[in-house]
């Protein structure tokens, strides 16, 4: 007697304010009706704009062997963040415009599909950042991309402290500073003047925004460790934004502490993703001088 094959089971979570969301989650549908090993499970919002039964993420990722986020680099970022320290590997589904970390475009659903049956998939181990307050070691999240800390309301310069591992790195007179991941490296941290980093690179970009003195740069370090970062002097409460979220305001002598998760996030590509081939695409790389 011939033993029935266990299905790959997929968790499907849209985000549910793309335009095209509805129609694009029913052809998700269509299509897996022609792969039987197939099956899928919905995210409860991404549920109910089909009108159908759902489960919260936590419980997806755990009963999944794959989640598929259709949407932006935002919304996989928000996924990865909910799931953390699950590892339950993440495809991302393109329904915008750039797209660094959703790597399949909305029209090569029907490839993704026959990869992952075939098991054609890569998984990419990407480190997070895990961000406390200092003075009450409250947990403020897990961070795919940065940690970015900015001055508020106040036009003036803050001052900011860095110390990795008891050792003082230095203290910067800026607007914020942004501490990225090697995932974050393309996003905010890019356009403030950083470095371009290798997924699975053990490293941080520490980039001041709007330095003072001219020869801040970004700074390539260690991953390994703790970072403290204290607010010294403040004109108005710096803010603490973790993936974009604002999740603390610091006054003068509060700071944060910043250290490597101890897992990963897993996030699915095709077989045959190239990194530079991406960077070249998004980043519009000719080679040429025009």
């Amino acid at each position: 007697m011939k033993r029935k094959e266990k299905p790959i089971t997929i968790g499907i979570v849209a985000n549910v304010d793309k335009a095209g969301a509805i129609p694009f989650l029913n052809e998700i549908f269509f299509l897996a009706k022609k792969y039987p090993k197939i099956a899928l499970v919905l995210e409860t919002k991404t549920a109910t704009l089909l009108k159908r039964s759902g489960n919260p993420i936590d419980r997806l990722a755990k009963a999944c062997d794959l989640i598929l986020v259709a949407g932006g680099d935002g919304s996989l970022l928000g996924v990865a963040r909910a799931i953390y320290p699950q590892q339950t590997p993440i495809l991302g589904i393109n329904l915008g415009q750039l797209g660094f970390l959703t790597s399949v475009r909305k029209e090569n659903l029907a490839e993704a599909f026959d990869k992952i049956v075939q098991g054609k998939m890569i998984h990419s181990p990407r480190r997070l950042l895990e961000v406390y307050l200092q003075n009450k070691n409250q947990y403020l999240g897990p961070a795919l991309n940065d940690v970015v800390l900015v001055r508020g309301e106040s036009s003036r310069l803050v001052r900011l402290r860095v110390v990795q591992n008891q050792t003082l790195v230095t203290e910067y007179r800026s607007d914020g500073l942004i501490i990225s991941t090697p995932t974050g490296s393309t996003a905010y941290s890019l356009s403030a003047g950083g470095p371009i980093i290798t997924p699975e690179s053990n490293i941080i970009a520490l980039t001041p925004i709007c330095p003072h003195t001219l020869t801040n740069r970004s700074l390539l370090m260690s991953s390994e460790g703790t970072l403290l970062v204290d607010v010294l002097s403040p004109s108005s409460p710096v803010t603490v934004q973790v993936d974009g979220a604002i999740q603390a305001r610091l006054k003068s002598s509060q700071g944060i502490r910043i250290q490597t998760g101890k897992k990963p996030i897993l996030l699915a590509y095709l077989e045959g993703y190239d990194f530079f081939e991406i960077l070249r695409a998004k980043l519009k790389w000719s080679g040429t001088s025009i």
